[in-house]
């Protein structure tokens, strides 16, 4: 897809974004971290990582579903220096290495320590974050609905969400909601993710009641491939000199709207293509719907360029993160000389 035009400042004007405006005065800071990471590892045995994080306890499948992996037979639950870490082992195919460690809450620090003490530990998955804090809950569900208007994510196929139907700014909710965007239209995970949270103090079951959601947060999940092939991060060791938050998140921060056609919703309409659960109001369900009638979209896209003030926002966190990551990696080398 060609590089969308920019819309004029003229025509920006023109355009009457209080909803904007009241989203973005109505967020405090942005943060950027990475929110969990999972390691991988061929090369040695399961006496030597319990010689390391502790003998932990088994887990029953059914006990924790939030963190099983059905393709072990094995779980454990240990904690590392007053952090979790969930270790798989016994794959049950032959391609899943023989172990995987699942680390919710990390530290440098910790994966530093994990790097020194395990061999060839690789990382196999992690959840780059942003955490748009907002002044109160309200503030929040205005921003979930501008990201999901404006949001658009190259190469994503299909969207959905969960915490009610949504027809567009939705105050009266008993929970927070969750967005997320699929890269295939049949594929079973996905890897994006934005939602409305709160203090995990707050937390209730899968999910925050309404009244104390304080943020807004967006998930993107990065795997294997995306570390050989994309970031050139072959090894733990690579990642913590540079975790290349940028590389991997700046392009997927694009604010999009739609322009000149007849056949798309104007700015100031609603977007009424539903995702997989019947919502509407997402400019990528509106997308995806558009390109399957064969519309070109490379004419009927704009860049949203009144979003600028809030994606600076967030590549300077990201930057930010960048930084003190690379700083935690050069203290613990310049500390082993």
């Amino acid at each position: 897809m060609k590089k969308p035009r920019k819309i004029t400042r003229e025509e920006n004007e023109e355009l009457s974004l209080e909803h904007v405006r009241i989203a973005l005065s109505g967020i405090d800071r942005v943060l950027a971290f990475i929110h969990s990471v999972r390691l991988r590892t061929d090369n040695t045995s399961l006496k030597h990582i319990y010689s390391v994080i502790g003998n932990g306890r088994p887990i029953n499948k059914e006990d924790n579903k939030s963190h099983r992996m059905p393709q072990y037979e094995k779980m454990s639950y240990h904690l590392f220096e007053g952090r979790k870490i969930y270790l798989y082992f016994s794959p049950i195919q032959d391609f899943m290495p023989k172990f995987m460690l699942l680390i919710p809450n990390h530290t440098h620090r910790i994966l530093r320590k994990l790097n020194d003490s395990i061999p060839d530990l690789e990382v196999s998955l992690a959840e780059y974050a942003l955490d748009l804090r907002c002044k109160d809950n309200k503030s929040a569900s205005m921003l979930f609905y501008v990201l999901r208007r404006y949001m658009y994510f190259h190469h994503r196929a299909d969207t959905s969400m969960i915490g009610g139907k949504f027809d567009g700014i939705d105050v009266s909710r008993k929970t927070n909601a969750v967005y997320h965007v699929w890269q295939k239209s049949k594929c079973r995970t996905t890897d994006i993710k934005i939602y409305e949270r709160g203090n995990n103090k707050c937390k209730k079951g899968q999910g925050w009641p309404y009244k104390y959601i304080d943020r807004v947060r967006i998930e993107f999940l990065a795997r294997s491939r995306t570390f050989t092939k994309k970031l050139k991060i072959a090894s733990l060791s690579d990642f913590l000199k540079d975790n290349k938050f940028s590389n991997f998140a700046n392009d997927k921060i694009d604010f999009r709207i739609f322009v000149k056609s007849k056949y798309l919703p104007k700015f100031s309409q609603d977007y009424l293509a539903k995702d997989r659960t019947g919502n509407i109001e997402s400019f990528q369900q509106e997308y995806f719907q558009a390109k399957s009638f064969g519309i070109n979209l490379s004419l009927c896209t704009a860049v949203a360029t009144f979003m600028s003030p809030l994606k600076e926002m967030m590549t300077t966190a990201i930057d930010y993160c960048e930084r003190r990551w690379r700083r935690g990696y050069k203290v613990r080398t310049f500390r082993k000389r």
